[in-house]
């Protein structure tokens, strides 16, 4: 037990930050447990905190080898490996000692395994290969795990001897690769772990062989490693050949662009240079500055002065930041995107011929977004303009969109997502943009939403308190809704409490995306390997949960696919897409429909639907084929998240267990129609949908067909009411609300959901008013430059504050018109400057003002200074009005 004596002395030491004491007693644990992994990842820490670097990484590595699953080492090792990359000059290590006093060892206490793998290292780095790769095949064996580098190790070092048989050397390679979790190699070879260990030559020679091999089904990604390779050896010719091939199968990644602007650059085709640089720029998610002085070093050999000005000009994004504010503010990410969201809202222009689709927050190509943009494609009208798809994940982009230069995907969030939300003219999204967003406007925003609700939605919403907030904001900003539906049109409307404010244009269209289910796909049972004789059965679970909140029954699940499966069906799975990284384990591999399927042109193919609470089922509808509602949880999820209408006015087929689902499927009348039922559901649901809602939609979105335009209402009043404390101001608005009540004025009230939702007596208030007024829920946060963040931080500059809440204004409340605005509560610095920036505003007093800044709320000095913008200011009461004057 010595050695856990020796640890524990070691890591009070540690934490003592003695580390040279701490580091002998740690050597001392590993002397009596040569096992201890712990010991030597505080061994390594040790070394680190002395700043030996050397040392450090060779402990820590150690120790990963005996643990590989800690991340946190893993991320210590990098570190170190930073710092000796970083040096500026290594000393030169004596190899023939450390080969000498290793064998000495050797004799005297034997070998294991980190004696083995240390002798092969400084063999190898005396160029005595044969015997080098003997020391890695024993470090092998004795290693506890399936090391692909020790097999990348012995296998490089027999093929520098040049004397052992091939046969041996492709089995080492081969276990490189198969055990290789990190290089991609199965992807990319063996010449990965060339590159890796910088062998260039010998990585070029691999690469090549490999690309002979897979030439056929070669990927961008390794035709990017040949064209680096030859870049790495200084054939420049040969390095813009094969980036230019990867881009030909995926014209998406920047770094493609960026590494042929560097080669062709080296080779002096400046002009040609600044295309990619220009496409580097237009494609990468980061904002480089140093993208931007390549492009100019270009344009200054061409001569190209004014255009050089104008880039120079936007090689900087976040500007004017204030003398003496410290930088580390922009570490808090949220802040840095609302800054730089805001400068580029200020500063670039739109882009006419530019249109941006986001589909589910980025997780797919999909839903009506998608439905348009296919069709856009084959408009030669559109030929012309540029198509943003937001897209997190490029693995999920089909390869034919890949290739084409007119498509650009951008990563939601990011810097080059922000530029495009600000400059795109054209906007189309199927759910909402992020809280910060604003519509200039320039530019044109479809929300064309994702469904025909059957959930509650809105102010119905029961898993949480005001979570249709953004929703409600973004349909604000929408310039067009499209419905395939009154029904939907109508509780959209009514339920996000827009009817009497939203100024665009709300049409009933069609859904786009069941132009896809309409159309023949003969092609796509054959991608998914099905025999065309063969009935497909789909299976589609809801959502279930809220917006901060999700929960599914998988072991009911697993359970049904299997007994799914025993059907004569081929059996396919859809869940949402909040979800859909839970589902992938091998169970669900061969049902889980591949995230580069659109669930619209699936439904083409599929023969029968079982779903419970989606909307997928009326798009399915139209195809007039069998719907299943599989609703085992009917009353408890009718009770917790609220429905429009019963099931069975969608379908007679209506089951509670999974048998009862096989016993439909069995049913010799299964695709036997009831046309007058279908008559009825058409009526309600679909009598729009005839394959030509993109047109439409298209129609009335480009070209200004004009639907219907909302002229400006004069009957909506907006208040603030506060944060509904029970007090005198609360009792005193559900007095003026009650008189109101039968009043022709539209009565809406702006308020913070978090000050209220988390005080049990405030929400009690609240609901006692809610049923006689219109929410709108504020979300986000100011959105300001650092300028204007240190204006707002040190109330300076009057008129640019009240310029940055005038923005901030249009953010929650877009064009909407107000009759007057109502600042009912008057204490709350944020609200009182909200409402002084627009017309036809005034204020109420419930006090002596001036007695509650002397006595109470210094901070009410700002309120007194925006007075002068209201139109009227109000005391509650004689008494109060006199000593306000």
């Amino acid at each position: 037990m010595f050695f856990l004596f020796y640890y524990i002395c070691g890591v009070w030491l540690y934490h003592k930050k003695k580390f040279s004491q701490a580091k002998c007693f740690f050597i001392k644990t590993i002397e009596k447990q040569n096992n201890n992994a712990q010991a030597y990842f505080k061994l390594g820490m040790c070394y680190f905190k002395l700043c030996e670097w050397k040392e450090a990484n060779e402990y820590i590595a150690k120790a990963l080898i005996l643990c590989p699953s800690k991340i946190s080492w893993n991320i210590q090792l990098k570190q170190t490996e930073n710092h000796l990359n970083s040096m500026i000059s290594i000393p030169q290590k004596l190899w023939w000692k450390e080969v000498e006093d290793l064998k000495k060892y050797m004799q005297k206490k034997g070998g294991n395994f980190f004696i083995y793998k240390d002798l092969a290292l400084a063999l190898e780095n005396m160029r005595r290969y044969q015997e080098a790769a003997k020391y890695y095949e024993l470090a092998i064996k004795h290693s506890k795990t399936k090391d692909s580098h020790l097999y990348y190790k012995a296998g490089f070092c027999y093929e520098r001897d040049g004397q052992t048989d091939s046969k041996l050397i492709k089995y080492l390679y081969a276990n490189a690769i198969k055990y290789d979790d990190d290089l991609n190699s199965k992807i990319l070879g063996i010449g990965i772990f060339h590159q890796s260990n910088k062998c260039w030559e010998e990585a070029n020679k691999a690469y090549l062989d490999f690309y002979k091999y897979v030439k056929n089904s070669c990927s961008d990604v390794l035709l990017y490693n040949i064209a680096y390779s030859f870049e790495k050896l200084f054939n420049y010719q040969e390095a813009e050949k094969y980036y230019k091939k990867a881009l030909e199968l995926n014209y998406q990644e920047c770094d493609f662009h960026y590494r042929l602007g560097i080669v062709l650059e080296k080779m002096a085709k400046y002009e040609e240079a600044s295309i990619y640089y220009e496409n580097t720029i237009k494609r990468s998610n980061t904002h480089r500055p140093f993208l931007y002085f390549r492009l100019c070093k270009c344009l200054n050999a061409l001569e190209e002065y004014k255009k050089l000005s104008e880039i120079l000009s936007q090689s900087q994004i976040i500007q004017n930041q204030p003398y003496g504010l410290s930088e580390d503010i922009l570490k808090d990410k949220n802040l840095r995107r609302r800054v730089f969201y805001t400068e580029c809202y200020k500063n670039l222009k739109i882009i006419d011929n530019m249109i941006l689709y986001e589909s589910f927050h980025g997780k797919s190509m999909s839903c009506n977004p998608y439905a348009i943009f296919l069709y856009l494609l084959e408009q030669n009208a559109f030929k012309d303009f540029t198509h943003i798809w937001v897209v997190n994940d490029l693995s999920i982009v089909k390869n034919k969109f890949k290739k084409m230069k007119n498509v650009i995907c951008v990563k939601r969030g990011s810097d080059l997502y922000l530029k495009y939300l600000a400059s795109a003219k054209y906007l189309i999204n199927n759910v909402t943009f992020p809280e910060y967003f604003i519509r200039k406007e320039e530019q044109k925003y479809l929300n064309t939403w994702h469904g025909i609700p059957i959930k509650y939605l809105g102010k119905k919403i029961k898993s949480g308190f005001m979570e249709h907030a953004n929703t409600q904001r973004n349909f604000l900003h929408a310039t067009h809704l499209i419905h395939p539906n009154l029904y939907t049109k109508d509780i959209l409307e009514n339920d996000y409490e827009i009817k009497d404010l939203f100024q665009g244009q709300s049409v009933l269209t069609g859904y786009p995306r069941v132009d896809l289910s309409l159309k023949q796909n003969a092609k796509l049972k054959q991608k998914l390997g099905i025999k065309e004789s063969q009935k497909v059965l789909l299976y589609a679970p809801t959502w279930r949960g809220g917006l901060n909140t999700q929960y599914f029954d998988f072991e009911r699940l697993k359970r049904d696919i299997l007994e799914l499966k025993k059907s004569n069906f081929k059996v396919l799975l859809s869940v949402h897409h909040e979800i859909k990284h839970l589902f992938e384990s091998k169970l669900f591999k061969d049902v889980l429909i591949p995230s580069y399927i659109e669930m619209n042109e699936l439904l083409s193919i599929v023969d029968v639907l079982i779903t419970d609470y989606s909307s997928v089922m009326f798009d399915f509808m139209v195809l007039e084929r069998p719907i299943i509602c599989y609703v085992y949880d009917y009353e408890h999820y009718k009770q917790e998240r609220g429905l429009y209408f019963d099931v069975d006015e969608i379908t007679h087929h209506i089951c509670k267990t999974i048998e009862e689902v096989k016993e439909v499927l069995n049913l010799e009348n299964l695709f036997v129609k009831d046309d007058l039922y279908l008559t009825r559901l058409k009526r309600k649901f679909y009598s729009l949908e005839n394959g030509k809602s993109c047109e439409r939609v298209v129609s009335i979105f480009f070209d200004n067909v004009e639907i219907r335009k909302n002229i400006e209402v004069c009957n909506n009043i907006l208040f603030y009411t506060g944060p509904f404390i029970p007090n005198g101001i609360t009792n005193s608005f559900k007095n003026l609300i009650h008189h109101l009540q039968n009043s022709h004025f539209n009565i809406f009230v702006s308020i913070d959901p978090n000050s209220i939702y988390s005080h049990k007596e405030r929400l009690e208030q609240f609901q006692l008013v809610s049923e006689n007024i219109k929410v709108l829920p504020r979300i986000g946060s100011l959105n300001l430059t650092l300028e204007e963040f240190c204006i707002e931080k040190e109330n300076l500059d009057e008129e640019k504050s009240l310029q940055n809440y005038k923005r901030e204004f249009r953010r929650l409340y877009a064009d909407v018109k107000f009759k007057t605005v109502i600042n009912f509560e008057g204490y709350n610095v944020f609200w009182v400057k909200l409402f002084s920036s627009v017309n036809n505003n005034l204020i109420f007093l419930h006090n002596n003002m001036q007695g509650e800044f002397e006595k109470r709320f210094p901070y009410l000095e700002q309120n007194f200074k925006c007075y002068k913008n209201y139109k009227k200011i109000l005391s509650v009461s004689k008494q109060t009005n006199e000593q306000n004057k």
